[in-house]
């Protein structure tokens, strides 16, 4: 095995993650069962691996390149068995790199990513939305997630701000809440991912009882360079579930900063399994 040669504060998740180079662009990985999330591992955390092994293969050609955008493809379950993750440059410009990766589980694809990564370069700079209101993470309350059906909650603080509780029955299907890894990692790329994925389905607060709702697909945007400036702090997370259509939901995420600076947006289409209960 290679030595790891990590990012920002991928190193802490790698570990976790029993996460060792074979090449680059090729890491080993297994995922316990303390970052699980109902049935398999946690997807979020699943995109961070190789988002890992993607940002690990173009710094063998361009450290300084910037993830814009991952859009990952849940193949099917997973089990806690070892993952052999693979990354490729499929296209190499002066502008723009895109990499694709595999992971893969007893020799099957589990998870797919296309990623994009840009070349720095000056441009225009500019936020054209503002973030919420929200009251400071010191002054929220903390709100943990049952780890009987959720293992992975006991690696995120969770503090809602706003918006709605899951499993209340409300008639509004947004939640707020600040996150950040127990671990309290800078929020580069990977733990972007991660934390993107952290609260509970959009659909939650609509029901009065938990149902399984396993992501197919998920894609995030970053704004802004989170490799070389990680978010050293806490991070507002706004969620909510777009709609439902045959049992097939589409959920929004956006991570903002303290300040007001919108960090990443992620969508995420999801099955819901079974008959959901609602309020009456």
């Amino acid at each position: 095995m290679i030595p790891m040669q990590t990012h920002s504060g991928a190193i802490s998740l790698l570990a976790q993650v029993q996460a060792s180079r074979v090449s680059p662009g090729r890491w080993a990985a297994r995922i316990p069962r303390d970052w699980w999330a109902w049935a398999g591992p946690h997807g979020g955390l699943l995109a961070a691996v190789g988002l890992n092994a993607t940002l690990d293969v173009v710094s063998e050609q361009a450290s300084a390149l910037v993830p814009r955008a991952v859009s990952v493809r849940f193949h099917g379950r997973c089990g806690d068995g070892p993952l052999d993750v693979r990354a490729k440059a499929e296209r190499v410009s002066a502008s723009s790199t895109i990499v694709a990766t595999e992971v893969r589980q007893d020799g099957e694809v589990v998870v797919s990513s296309v990623t994009t990564l840009t070349a720095p370069r000056p441009g225009l700079s500019l936020q054209n939305t503002q973030g919420p209101v929200a009251a400071p993470p010191e002054d929220c309350e903390v709100f943990q997630l049952p780890a009987d059906l959720v293992p992975f909650g006991r690696q995120v603080e969770i503090r809602p701000a706003g918006g709605a509780l899951p499993l209340t029955g409300s008639d509004l299907a947004e939640m707020r809440a600040w996150l950040r890894l127990r671990t309290a990692l800078p929020v580069d790329p990977t733990v972007a991912v991660v934390l993107a994925d952290a609260l509970a389905p959009g659909i939650f607060p609509r029901l009065i009882a938990p149902a399984a709702v396993p992501t197919v697909e998920l894609t995030v945007h970053f704004h802004g360079n989170l490799r070389s400036a990680p978010v050293d702090d806490w991070v507002l997370a706004v969620q909510r579930n777009v709609s439902c259509d045959d049992g097939w939901c589409v959920d929004e995420t956006e991570l903002w900063s303290r300040g007001g600076k919108l960090l990443a947006q992620a969508r995420q289409l999801r099955r819901l399994l079974g008959a959901p209960a609602l309020a009456a």
